[in-house]
């Protein structure tokens, strides 16, 4: 979809806020869930780890940790039912995770929508995979101590 709208700058807009809105809009809706329903519905579809993870990131780092879990690859729904289990301001969440999730496709958007093409072309290339390997793998050791940090007691 963002291929065939590059070069269109209304269109590109339109999907990222599109995109943007819903997911924040789905996460909202887990966030109600997580209020309403609580710990005891959570539980028996979040293994337990997780939630005390989730719990930790919210408490620590409270709507940063929202807007962590919107531009990682941390659960965000799952997040957001935690962020409503633990009765996190509503105001606080809409925003970090617009915040978030407006950044990390909206990096994907104009990624694409300008320059998509060739970052199509780069993708044929096995030099680009390696390079997005190894880099993937240093980022991952130290996101990987400190999410496991997370079930630390500070």
């Amino acid at each position: 979809m963002f291929l065939d709208a590059q070069g269109d700058p209304l269109t590109i807009f339109l999907i990222w806020a599109i995109v943007t809105m819903t997911s924040v809009s789905g996460a909202l809706v887990g966030w109600w869930l997580g209020r309403i329903l609580g710990r005891g519905v959570a539980e028996r579809y979040i293994r337990e780890i997780h939630v005390q993870r989730l719990d930790s990131l919210i408490m620590r780092y409270g709507s940063a940790g929202i807007f962590v879990a919107a531009v990682s690859p941390i659960p965000y729904k799952v997040l957001a039912w935690v962020a409503g289990m633990g009765e996190m301001d509503r105001n606080q969440f809409i925003f970090a995770g617009l915040f978030g999730r407006g950044m990390r496709f909206g990096i994907q958007a104009l990624a694409i929508g300008i320059w998509g093409d060739e970052l199509l072309g780069l993708l044929e290339n096995p030099i680009v995979w390696i390079i997005l390997t190894l880099t993937s793998f240093l980022a991952f050791i130290p996101a990987k101590r400190w999410w496991d940090g997370l079930l630390e007691e500070e």
